[in-house]
């Protein structure tokens, strides 16, 4: 989840697809791109409420666009954990509001000094909102981040020099 510098790398499936050439030889390493069988992993049973309802509302649609495997279990109950969290922090944000005439408690706390200091659930709430957007990016849920996912199709990638039937250039093609 670190940060991304530069444009990302084109996976060699990609370049494979394509047919075109890339600018580096293909390595051992691009020949054996992890890619896992698409597949929801089971809810975590410490998952409650609105968590375990965003875990599983999420997970049916990276599903459907194969972009989750089981291996992917971890951060799809973080990611759900963490929209929870954000659903809570902002109920009781309308909940204060909605108690306060001026319409503000929720936003805003008293220091024992009278000043004026963002309410805790705000922060919560914004913190809530900075996790999600990271831990979303690596299932590639915004515009900026899906150009750096890749679909899981699972199986095996063909072998050098091996071509199958109706398929388009090998690996090996590449490197000449």
């Amino acid at each position: 989840m670190s940060g991304h510098v530069g444009r990302p790398a084109i996976p060699s499936t990609v370049h494979q697809l394509r047919g075109t050439k890339p600018s580096a030889p293909i390595t051992g390493a691009q020949m054996a791109e992890f890619n896992p069988d698409v597949e929801l992993p089971d809810c975590p049973t410490h998952l409650k409420g609105e968590a375990s309802k965003e875990y599983k509302r999420l997970g049916e649609e990276l599903k459907r666009y194969s972009l989750v495997s089981k291996v992917d279990r971890g951060v799809l109950a973080m990611l759900a954990t963490v929209w929870a969290r954000y659903v809570w922090a902002e109920s009781k944000i309308a909940e204060y509001n909605k108690a306060d005439p001026a319409g503000e408690r929720g936003l805003v706390d008293r220091t024992p000094n009278d000043y004026k200091v963002m309410s805790v659930y705000v922060q919560i709430s914004n913190a809530a909102i900075a996790q999600y957007l990271k831990l979303a990016a690596e299932f590639g849920l915004s515009p900026s981040s899906r150009s750096r996912v890749r679909l899981s199709v699972g199986g095996q990638m063909p072998l050098p020099g091996v071509e199958e039937p109706d398929q388009g250039p090998s690996l090996r093609s590449f490197a000449a």
